[in-house]
């Protein structure tokens, strides 16, 4: 199509009006991003509406990370959470000290121990994912505990989180599952369960490499061939 061309003119506009993106590469500070625990993305979409959700972050690490099963709470919790629910325009308190009387009860204490832990080793990181020590004007507890796992123990902050569960093998376990529903687009049933041991094996044997997992999905039985059905 010729320079003159109308049509040309409408699709392409002037040099002085095109944009330039900028040149700069923005750095994440290691001492306190390190995974994808401390992207402010993942982090923002696991929190609550006005403050950083601790619970939901914990639950993270829990289901997603661990594809440990954490039911819902039961109806009557529900209703007990409604009808006292964690003031966020109290500034008296941290968002951590306000959930921490989850421990105070034993009956909420048996659950959310297993999550709550977790999520206020993440209480650096607010509700968009931004880096802070002070909430309210009082020093943020970044001090967390992993139970439970392959890798128990105390932790501080996301980047401890990060490097404390790195060499599980639950969690590679978990990654291959996690690998396995998206590729087939399903849960792997109780006969696949050695497909996905076999996965993981592999997986940690080349160092978890994610490249090594996609060539053997694509190059396995499973992919390439199709039970006669006609």
């Amino acid at each position: 199509m010729p320079p003159s061309s109308p049509t040309r003119a409408r699709t392409f506009p002037p040099a002085s009006l095109r944009f330039t993106a900028p040149s700069c590469t923005p750095t994440l500070d290691p001492k306190h991003r390190r995974g994808i625990l401390s992207l402010p993305g993942v982090l923002t979409y696991h929190s609550a509406d006005q403050h950083s959700g601790p619970v939901l972050r914990g639950l993270l690490v829990r289901r997603q990370l661990f594809c440990q099963d954490v039911p819902p709470p039961p109806a009557s919790v529900l209703q007990q959470i409604a009808q006292h629910p964690i003031d966020p325009m109290d500034t008296a308190k941290t968002t951590r000290q306000k959930y921490e009387q989850h421990k105070t009860d034993p009956f909420c204490a048996s659950c959310h121990d297993q999550f709550d832990l977790i999520g206020f080793g993440m209480e650096e990181m607010d509700g968009i994912g931004r880096y802070r020590t002070v909430e309210n004007g009082l020093p943020i507890d970044t001090s967390g505990t992993l139970n439970n796992t392959d890798v128990n123990g105390a932790f501080v902050g996301v980047t401890e989180l990060d490097q404390k569960i790195a060499p599980s093998n639950e969690l590679a376990g978990c990654f291959v599952t996690q690998f396995f529903r998206f590729a087939e687009s399903r849960v792997p049933d109780a006969t696949e369960q050695c497909v996905v041991e076999d996965w993981t094996t592999g997986f940690l044997a080349g160092g978890g490499h994610v490249g090594d997992l996609l060539v053997g999905y694509v190059t396995s039985p499973g992919f390439n061939v199709r039970k006669e059905d006609r």
